[in-house]
């Protein structure tokens, strides 16, 4: 997905994006928020914060016993 310069009017915005561009990418398969700060070197509050926010904006699906995250199969969605 291209994005234009005008699209990333904070650095929080640009992190956000590229955040969420790399769980796209590397949750395919399920992960834990432990393996997740582990992945991006960073705390786990952290981790569960970004993951959480992927949620609420349908980028990611929680996934229950044991609590996991990954990417939503946009091909397996209802049009």
């Amino acid at each position: 997905e291209a994005i234009q310069l005008d699209d990333l009017a904070s650095p929080e915005a640009e992190l956000m994006h590229t955040v969420r561009e790399l769980l796209k990418r590397e949750l395919v398969l399920p992960q834990s928020d432990t393996e997740v700060a582990a992945l991006l070197s960073v705390t786990k509050v952290q981790a569960k914060a970004w993951l959480e926010r992927m949620v609420e904006e349908s980028v990611l699906e929680k996934m229950t016993k044991p609590i996991r995250y990954q990417t939503i199969d946009r091909s397996k969605m209802l049009l």
